[in-house]
């Protein structure tokens, strides 16, 4: 794979790379990158150069693309004739064509000696040298679809090598599979309404090339120019692009010749086909009579067979017929399902109309009748919308946890919970998957000896690899989410860590408390499963919109908002929740104390930090041992999921049940130290007497004290309830008159603790 290529791919899923000096620079696609950290560069022996200035691996951020470290070198790999064709030679540079989505199609491989061959993947990890029925589509086809869609100009060369050319100067840049002469009809619909340059070849096959592919976009492009590149520059002769730049063209040059050439215009020769009758067929192939059954005739004729119509209903049917698009109608969105990955992805509607006018110039072709004229914006408008009811599917991305999706393939469990992979489905209707690939005989000694039983309890890593399994099931029946508190270095960002590359970091969203009552916040959380906080602040659950946390991952209805527009979606809440802090956290509790307590789980990190500190050792721990952490949530996901089946809950230990209840007294420890040491009486206490005495009290129990206008503002609401008493500006002490209580005393012995609420029964049970 070259760097222009990786940085395809980059775009493709939707990183924004831009040009940057001798590279690129890119958000980083292993962790949530708002501000570019990932630089791309091309070495000297012509591998693709990655670095994370935020730290990630590089094996991550290929997994995080679905390419393998391997991908990132120049092949030297040998082929030799057999029985799927293989040509003799050695590979030298392979150009990988992908799909809107960015799945790979096919690649056009350079041999030594010198020769270009197309061959396609075949499903088992291997190639055909052949491609049969298989999609052609432009080089770059992802860039290619962003550029029309931002009005950039978009330079159309004879070879690969003359887009990367353009492409490191910094343009937008395409070619077809196999160069001159091979230009397709159906190239030109990607690039319709777009603005293109053609720089052909300075040979004669280059130029008539030029001129096939000009008049295949003439009325379909908003602009065609065919630009001539110098004969020579620097005393160097100039063929193509490629020669253009090492003879030290620049590329302000290079703009300033397509800004010169006129927009092109077709002389004589075969009239476009909007210019030709419409005729067609009678009747439909036979393989569209179940559709034409129902929806009625495709078209519709006039005298002497001319089509005088089309019926839109029936081509929203037959686009929906190839069954990998849908329409969810709370997120008001289309998704497209890629088979290479077996993932449901949105689809804007730009796409689907283009897909929509590329169907029904397929079928012009198919029976015979050209319909290039009758695909327009607006009839593609009208097809659209009929396909919204068609491909309707409300809830299709509801998780039910009985399928697992990974890398490779989808896990399922039989009835004695044994876990076998199958291939991707459509009908598994996933958009999330974990990037790392099933291996039923892989182990983690590693991540369970070096890392668990090294920073928890084993009572604790057994919760841990419980809620782990639902984490990547992308479910939470159990209605809970989890913090991780303790001292620094103990282990809790690198467990947090693991579970964001074991989920999928495209998967992850980090939770804000302080936003949650904001307009769009849950729009950010749309198609994610897992949530994550880390290293907050010891009063992130304390702030005002902390209390969205319980619905959340109650199960409960919300509602989200895209910013620059009005729509409203739809979306329950069964996210996971996971929260690092390096302090105890409180809780804003507003009376609700049972609620959080059935919510909450607290795993604390209390054994001493490793003597050695590895770097980024959750990232070396999936590098090396991912497949096995996989298995070890999967075995969590069982356990988790037949406890639920018969409790409702996660099962908790006494330890850990204490310490929720503990956070939630420590949470409401102003309103505590009143009940248990304060006592309506014949006396008075002052403020100051007040707040040292609630200081010694959380000192005794090794708690947190409130800051200071907390404790002011509780004392005079809780005394007021408990004892009727205001606060007054004459409490007598030393002949002066300060803040305080009359009628209210300090305890001598503070009262037995109050009760514990009682626990609530569970209110789901998994299904």
């Amino acid at each position: 794979m070259t760097a222009g290529e990786f940085v395809s791919l980059l775009e493709a899923h939707g990183c924004h790379p831009r040009p940057n000096g001798a590279g690129w620079q890119a958000r980083c696609p292993a962790h949530q990158d708002s501000n570019p950290s990932l630089s791309i560069s091309e070495g000297a022996d012509g591998r693709t150069l990655v670095r994370c200035h935020a730290g990630c691996d590089v094996k991550a951020i290929c997994g995080a693309l679905g390419v393998a470290l391997a991908d990132l070198f120049p092949s030297r790999e040998k082929t030799r004739p057999g029985g799927n064709g293989a040509p003799r030679g050695r590979i030298v540079a392979k150009y990988d064509y992908r799909d809107e989505r960015g799945a790979l199609l096919f690649q056009v491989v350079r041999l030594e000696p010198k020769d270009f061959r197309q061959r396609r993947p075949d499903g088992k990890g291997c190639w055909t040298w052949k491609l049969g029925d298989t999609r052609r589509v432009l080089y770059r086809l992802p860039e290619v679809l962003a550029a029309v869609r931002q009005g950039k100009p978009i330079y159309l060369v004879e070879g690969e090598k003359d887009v990367a050319a353009l492409v490191h100067a910094g343009f937008k840049a395409t070619t077809n599979a196999g160069g001159a002469g091979k230009w397709l009809d159906t190239y030109s619909d990607a690039l319709a309404g777009g603005e293109v340059v053609v720089l052909p070849d300075r040979d004669e096959p280059g130029r008539k090339h030029g001129e096939l592919v000009a008049r295949s976009l003439h009325g379909k492009a908003r602009s065609v120019r065919v630009a001539e590149l110098p004969a020579t520059l620097a005393g160097k002769p100039i063929k193509d692009a490629s020669d253009f730049f090492e003879a030290g063209g620049t590329p302000d040059q290079l703009r300033a010749l397509a800004g010169e050439a006129p927009e092109w215009q077709p002389t004589a020769g075969p009239p476009p086909p909007e210019d030709r009758p419409e005729t067609a067929a009678a009747q439909p192939p036979a393989t569209y009579a179940p559709l034409s059954a129902r929806y009625g005739a495709p078209l519709f004729f006039g005298e002497g067979g001319t089509v005088r119509g089309v019926n839109e209903r029936f081509f929203a049917a037959l686009v929906h017929a190839a069954g990998d698009i849908l329409f969810e109608p709370s997120e008001r969105a289309f998704y497209e399902y890629t088979a290479a990955t077996g993932l449901w992805a949105r689809a804007s509607e730009e796409h689907v109309r283009e897909r929509v006018n590329a169907r029904l110039v397929e079928y012009g072709r198919e029976v015979g009748t050209p319909l290039e004229a009758r695909a327009t914006a607006t009839r593609a408008n009208a097809v659209a919308s009929h396909l919204k009811a068609i491909a309707e599917r409300r809830g299709a991305f509801a998780r039910k946890g009985d399928a697992i999706h990974l890398a490779n393939g989808t896990v399922r469990f039989s009835d004695d919970g044994r876990a076998t992979l199958a291939a991707f489905k459509p009908e598994d209707y996933s958009r999330n998957r974990c990037p790392i690939a099933f291996d039923e005989s892989a182990e983690c000694p590693r991540f369970i000896d070096s890392f668990l039983r090294t920073a928890l309890p084993e009572v604790d890593a057994d919760f841990l690899q419980r809620w782990a399994g639902l984490a990547l099931a992308g479910v939470n029946p159990a209605q809970r989410f989890v913090i991780l508190d303790g001292a620094a270095a103990t282990g809790k960002s690198t467990f947090a860590r693991i579970m964001q590359l074991l989920v999928g970091a495209e998967n992850c969203a980090q939770l804000r408390t302080e936003l949650l009552r904001e307009r769009f916040e849950f729009f950010r959380f749309v198609g994610k499963t897992l949530l994550l906080a880390p290293d907050v602040p010891g009063d992130f659950l304390d702030r005002k919109g902390a209390s969205a946390l319980k619905a959340l991952v109650g199960g409960d209805p919300l509602t989200a908002e895209a910013k620059g527009s009005n729509e409203v979606f739809s979306m329950a809440g069964t996210f996971n929740v996971l929260i690092t802090s390096n302090s105890r956290l409180r809780v804003r509790l507003d009376g609700d104390a049972g609620a959080w307590r059935r919510r909450l789980v607290i795993v604390r990190f209390e054994k001493p930090p490793p003597a050695v500190r590895v770097p980024n050792f959750a990232d070396k721990l999936i590098a090396d041992e991912g497949p096995g952490i996989v298995r070890w949530a999967l075995a969590g996901f069982l356990r988790a999921r037949q406890e639920i089946a018969e409790t409702g809950d996660l099962a908790l230990t006494p330890e850990q049940s204490a310490r929720v209840d503990g956070l939630l007294q420590e949470s409401d420890s102003v309103r505590r130290f009143l009940a248990e040491c304060t006592e309506a009486g014949d006396g008075d206490v002052s403020t100051v007497e007040l707040i040292e005495a609630y200081y010694a009290f959380c000192a005794s129990r090794e708690w947190t004290p409130q800051p200071p206008r907390n404790v002011n503002r509780t004392f005079a609401d809780g005394i007021l309830e408990l004892h009727g008493a205001s606060q007054r500006h004459d409490v007598q002490r030393d002949r002066k008159s300060v803040r305080g209580w009359r009628g209210v005393e300090l305890r001598r012995e503070p009262s037995a603790p109050l009760p514990e609420a009682p626990e609530l029964e569970p209110e789901v049970a998994y299904a």
